[in-house]
């Protein structure tokens, strides 16, 4: 149990809607709360992100037809649209001749991913 000391610091704040974010399932609130960490804390989500990434795009998979890779891009915090192809392409997305993410056919290659293996690969 913490103190009210403990609950009123800065960091378990932050920590605690980092966790509930996750836990709920939030990731466009992850990955704004990832962008704004005190301390060293972006470094340490940038750790997690391509797992929290993937995550979100099953999620995305499942609720939808097809996918657009420019609203990935700022769904997923990509820096740019050929990160977001580059990700989508190794991950196995299969695109329309319109260039859209085809949900259905993708999603049993993103389920597959490594990236949602238990273990996450830190340091190499």
């Amino acid at each position: 149990e913490m103190t009210a000391a403990e609950r009123g610091n800065s960091s378990v704040v932050y920590a605690m809607k980092v966790r509930r974010a996750l836990a709920d399932g939030n990731f466009r609130r992850y990955f704004y709360l990832a962008s704004i960490g005190p301390h060293q804390t972006k470094h340490l989500c940038e750790i997690f992100e391509p797992r929290v990434r993937m995550l979100a795009l099953v999620t995305l998979a499942k609720a939808s037809l097809v996918l657009q890779p420019k609203q990935l891009q700022a769904e997923l915090n990509f820096c740019d649209l050929q990160e977001t192809m580059d990700f989508l392409t190794r991950e196995g997305a299969v695109f329309n001749p319109d260039g859209k993410v085809d949900s259905k056919r993708s999603l049993l290659n993103f389920e597959k991913s490594s990236l949602l293996s238990k273990k996450v690969k830190a340091m190499g």
